[in-house]
Parts: structure tokens; C-alpha cells; sequence
């Protein structure tokens, strides 16, 4: 599941970003493709999954309902979710191009097995899904409320089943990856007291690991001088090597659009640890991360440019070369508009990733934008 915030993007639309990219590449350049929900007045992608650059599926909402749309490399493809009108899908994961979950945040699951989408019951509600094989998926959530526990259910290719968590009371799961069937890591936050400063609760970074048996918390760092700390997504191109990203809110600028400030940790070694973010910090938050190796990760988001003209808000996007993290350069429709950003990655390998996201017109008029992001070779 990716934390969004959508305010001020009250007339979407959706638009879809591809990269291509390779060792041999300097610069990159997007380039624009389909929009993947191409009718409707209101259209909000909220997750993509790829198992090829030509194979993908995006979910999501169009004026109210849930859909799922696929990619086959040349055109998009457009069905209703079961329970479309009164589902919120929150997350998906693909095995394969016949088999992908979809997660509704309101209980349950829809199955896509080549033809149709099937509804599945869930044990308890989920917000985030992972699936290393079509018979071997983790679902991960947690309502967030006083004292309730972090939820996580396993798929065995018939049904759902609850399993137990450990860690700390108030906790919510956001994201889950699996670099195997018996690897997953889910990433989230744990509310640790009451609200500071109107909705602003203090929040500290939780992540726990299953081996297979059991669901284990490991130690995991937060901002410095932050109130809180949300992971939002995590990645995991490796069994040993994952990328988890978020915001934190600096205590310092609380109730200002300074607060929000980028978040990354990185695992190497068995331990988690804050990673460099350049430039410039304030008023920046990243919603979803995708790795094609432990040296190739693209993490995207927003980030806030006004509070009193147009456009509000960007997209942000950031790149891993295995050494440091910097930002990469997008083809934003929010400069047209009034607003963007990023929802969604896939970087199915490392010949190129698919971003997805949506915008708003401050006239009410919905307009579809799609990129495609291709690199320049070295001269």
C-alpha cells in the first residue's frame, strides 16, 4: 500500500511515466505513453505491478469505482474489480502476467487468473501484498487504532489465512516484500502518543522480517528532530538488500509546509540505517520505491511548490546507483496543470521502469497525460 495524499487534487487524471535505463546510460528522458485510465472525469492509479516492461497491470478508481488496467507493451486494457463500486483497492502484486492479487482495503481480495478477476474473503482487512509465486502471496495492515496490533495474512493458492505478528501496539503495515517465499519484510509505522499538533501524531519507523515461521522486529532508525516517521514502501531485489522509503515531519516546522521531509533506509548486512537524500528536503514526501537489482532502485512522490498558486504540487523522482541516491528528472504535467505526483513504480529489470500517478486542471477539465522515459548513451 502507498500513503497518499491527495489534497487539492480534487479533478484527476492519470498518466503514466516508462524509463528506460541501462549501465551504459548518462542522462534519461521520458516519453509519453497511454494513459492507463483513459475515460472517466475522476481517474486515480494507486498501484502498479510489472513482470516485463510489456506485461503490467495498474488499479485504481474512475469516477468512484474500482478498476484494474493492463499493459500489454502497445495498448491498455480496462476492467471493472469485483465490488468496483464500494471497493478502495489499495495494492497489487504480479507473478505472472495471469496472475496477480489485488488488495481492497475494505476486506477481501480479487484474483486475476489470465481471464477474470475473482473476489476472494480475507480473514481481516489488508492495505499492501507481495507474491513471489502465484501459490505464495503475504498481505500485510493494521487499522492504526490505540493498542491494535500490526495484521498479516498468507495466501496458499486456495485461501487466506491470519498469521501472528509480533511487535508494537498501534502499528499499521503499509508495504510488504518478498525476495522469497519464506523472505518478506513489511515496513510501516507505530503510533507512540497523542496528537502534537492538530492531526499530527507521533509515529516511529516499524519493520518486522518472516523467515517462513515467524515475523520478527528489527531495529530500524528514524529522522533526527522528526515527530514522525512513516515507511510507505519498501523494495527488496534481494534477500539481503532492501530499500524502504516514506517522509518524516520535521518537529521543528510542525503545521508548516516545510514539515515533510524525504525518508529512506536502506538494509545491508542485517541492519537498517538512514540514507543521504540530496537537495533540497522541505515540503517532500515519497510514496513508492522499485529495485531491478540492489544497484538499480527508483523511488517517486510528490513534492509541494505553493500553497497559493498553480501548480501546488510535482512529482519527485530519485534514483540508486548502489552508491547514493539523486534526483532524476521527470516530464511533470503538474507544470500544466494544477497539481501532480507520483503514486506508483514498477522496474520490472533493469532495461527500464513504469511510474504512475495523476494530476488535476484547476478548471475542473480532466486531461490524460503518458511518458515514457528513455536514457541517452555516452558519446
Amino acid at each position: 500500500m502507498r500513503i497518499h495524499s491527495a489534497a487539492g487534487l480534487a479533478v484527476l487524471f492519470a498518466f503514466v511515466l516508462m524509463v528506460a535505463t541501462s549501465q551504459a546510460l548518462l542522462t534519461d528522458g521520458w516519453r509519453r505513453v497511454s494513459d492507463p485510465i483513459a475515460t472517466g472525469k475522476h481517474r486515480e492509479p494507486r498501484a502498479i505491478s510489472c513482470v516485463s516492461l510489456s506485461s503490467c497491470v495498474v488499479i485504481g478508481q474512475r469516477d468512484g469505482r474500482a478498476v484494474a488496467a493492463q499493459w500489454n507493451g502497445a495498448q491498455w486494457a480496462t476492467r471493472s474489480l469485483p465490488g468496483s463500486a464500494s471497493a478502495f483497492y489499495t495494492d497489487l502484486a504480479c507473478a505472472s502476467g495471469s496472475s496477480c492479487i489485488a488488495i481492497d482495503a475494505h476486506g477481501g481480495s480479487a484474483r486475476w487468473d489470465g481471464t477474470i478477476w475473482r473476489s476472494d474473503p480475507m480473514p481481516q482487512p489488508a492495505l499492501a501484498v507481495s507474491c513471489p509465486t502465484s501459490r505464495d502471496c503475504v498481505a500485510v495492515g493494521g487499522s492504526g487504532l490505540p493498542g491494535a496490533p500490526p495484521a498479516a495474512e498468507r495466501w496458499d493458492g486456495t485461501a487466506w489465512t491470519a498469521m501472528e505478528v509480533a511487535g508494537p501496539a498501534s502499528t499499521t503495515f503499509t508495504d510488504v516484500a518478498c525476495s522469497a517465499v519464506r523472505n518478506c519484510i513489511a515496513v510501516g509505522y507505530a503510533v507512540t502518543g497523542p496528537p502534537v499538533y492538530k492531526a499530527n501524531r507521533p509515529t516511529s519507523t516499524v519493520i518486522e522480517h518472516w523467515d517462513g515461521a515467524n515475523w520478527s522486529v528489527m531495529p530500524s532508525p528514524n529522522a533526527h528532530g522528526a515527530l514522525a516517521n512513516l515507511l510507505s514502501a519498501v523494495a527488496c531485489p534481494a534477500p539481503t538488500s532492501c530499500e524502504a522509503v516514506g517522509y518524516d515531519i520535521d518537529a521543528a516546522n510542525v503545521g508548516t509546509s516545510k514539515a515533510s521531509r524525504p525518508l529512506i533506509l536502506r538494509l545491508n548486512a542485517g541492519h537498517w540505517a538512514l540514507q543521504s537524500v540530496p537537495g533540497l528536503l522541505a515540503k517532500r514526501e515519497l510514496t513508492d520505491v522499485s529495485c531491478s537489482s540492489p544497484a538499480a532502485c527508483t523511488a517517486v512522490g510528490r513534492r509541494q511548490v505553493s500553497r497559493t498558486t498553480l501548480p501546488s504540487m510535482l512529482t519527485l523522482t530519485y534514483r540508486w546507483n548502489g552508491r547514493a541516491w539523486s534526483r532524476a528528472a521527470v516530464i511533470d504535467p503538474g507544470r500544466k496543470t494544477g497539481a501532480s505526483e507520483l503514486t506508483g513504480v514498477a522496474c520490472p529489470t533493469a532495461a527500464g521502469c513504469v511510474a504512475i500517478g495523476h494530476a488535476t486542471r484547476p478548471a475542473r477539465r480532466d486531461v490524460a497525460f503518458a511518458d515514457r522515459w528513455r536514457a541517452t548513451r555516452r558519446h
